[in-house]
């Protein structure tokens, strides 16, 4: 693995345009040369010799959860288990969660025989390792579900049975089982067209793409808000009411993570950034969700954007959403997906008692008038080169006929 080292200190990450120095190598440093790599060993015995000082010791090994995970899978033969089999054999390949995991299992009973015990208490059995479960459904591990993935139903983490290949469980560990190259290497003297290559491998990801949600899907407990709905290109079907609007099912990490290439130097910023907003697709599960994001984005970086879905909806209506002014900078919009579900707050603005069952009267629509946040998606739609509608809202039609197109049936 190569270590990049600059011999400047100054960094700037944010996204409103602030300087950038460029990383130069220091000379004290060598330049990384291309090496052959050596036949690899077998990957369960590099793991075995990885967690061989670990396996009986009381103190807490090194490794993230995710790593516990990926490790445990190697030793099982990358055979396809369930997370609870996983979990049982990493409790049981290391000493010091084993020893954890019988301590609260003894606390348990010791608590429910004592007198005072109430079963409405919190249990004494703890996470012996938390993030366990999560691993799952995170976008960068390599856990792949093998049963067929739904996404117009919550994916059940603890009845699925995972496995995954030998490589990217390599990959995933390479920061443990490859020695640190000291050096630097040129990255800039590789051609243009390499270089944007390795942009979207490290920032483009499959669609439906990057997804805002307003909530998470169970039984995860923590909110998976910024994430995707597959690991691979997919698309999502249409939703027919606000119930069924889409959740993620697979988290992404910290975009400042993500972007972490952007401060490298200003050329890697400028050839890097149109690639991440120019060829991903942005999903907003509400308006909320997308003036919270607009309001972290400059004029200049909202130009760059090319996909763009919105879910035409929100919790409350009357609420400010200063950042929709925004959506005025996306003159070069190719493609916008608009969300039009039933029973929006926008449908119990115009008619406070009737379920949308029914086309909404133009008396009803007169109120729409005053709601600027709609004048901001309308004006949108106009400018955009193409524009999807799916759902079934009374929304869609609304759009449709302010901007010209026919009317869908009904």
């Amino acid at each position: 693995m190569a270590q990049v080292q600059p011999n400047t200190s100054v960094v700037a990450a944010s996204d409103n345009g602030a300087t950038v120095v460029t990383f130069l190598p220091p000379s004290s440093l060598p330049v990384l040369r291309f090496q052959p790599a050596a036949q690899p060993r077998a990957l369960k015995d590099e793991v075995e010799e990885l967690i061989r000082l670990w396996r009986h010791s009381k103190h807490k090994p090194p490794f993230t959860t995710g790593e516990l995970v990926v490790i445990a899978h190697v030793l099982s033969d990358l055979k396809p288990q369930r997370l609870k089999e996983i979990h049982y054999k990493i409790l049981s390949t290391l000493a010091y969660y084993n020893r954890r995991a019988l301590l609260a299992f003894t606390d348990q009973f010791d608590a429910e025989a004592s007198a005072s015990y109430d079963s409405e208490e919190k249990s004494q059995l703890g996470h012996i390792l938390p993030g366990l479960y999560e691993a799952a459904r995170d976008f960068e591990h390599p856990l792949n579900c093998v049963d067929e993935f739904d996404p117009s139903h919550d994916t059940d983490v603890c009845e699925n049975k995972y496995t995954m290949c030998a490589k990217a469980a390599r990959i995933y560990l390479r920061d443990r089982l490859e020695p640190l190259r000291q050096g630097y290497f040129d990255f800039m003297g590789l051609p243009a067209e390499l270089r944007e290559k390795i942009y979207k491998m490290l920032l483009v990801y499959p669609r439906p793409g990057l997804t805002l949600a307003d909530n998470a899907r169970e039984p995860i407990h923590r909110n998976v808000r910024l994430g995707l709905w597959s690991r691979t290109d997919l698309e999502i079907p249409a939703h027919i009411s606000d119930t069924e609007v889409p959740e993620n099912e697979f988290a992404v990490g910290s975009l400042t993570k993500t972007l972490a290439v952007l401060v490298v130097s200003k050329q890697v910023r400028q050839e890097a950034l149109p690639v991440f907003y120019g060829r991903n697709t942005f999903n907003f599960g509400s308006l909320r969700s997308l003036d919270r994001a607009l309001e972290l984005l400059s004029h200049e970086t909202v130009k760059d954007i090319r996909d763009l879905r919105i879910v035409v909806n929100r919790k409350r209506m009357g609420d400010p959403l200063p950042q929709l002014k925004k959506l005025r900078s996306f003159e070069a919009l190719r493609k916008l997906t608009l969300t039009v579900p039933r029973d929006s707050a926008f449908w119990n603005h115009i008619c406070i008692y009737d379920d949308e069952n029914r086309a909404a009267t133009p008396s009803e629509l007169s109120k729409l008038k005053r709601v600027t946040e709609l004048n901001e998606i309308i004006a949108l739609t106009k400018r955009a080169k193409h524009v999807e509608f799916r759902g079934d809202g009374f929304l869609g039609n609304y759009i449709r006929q302010k901007i010209g197109q026919p009317a869908k049936t009904q």
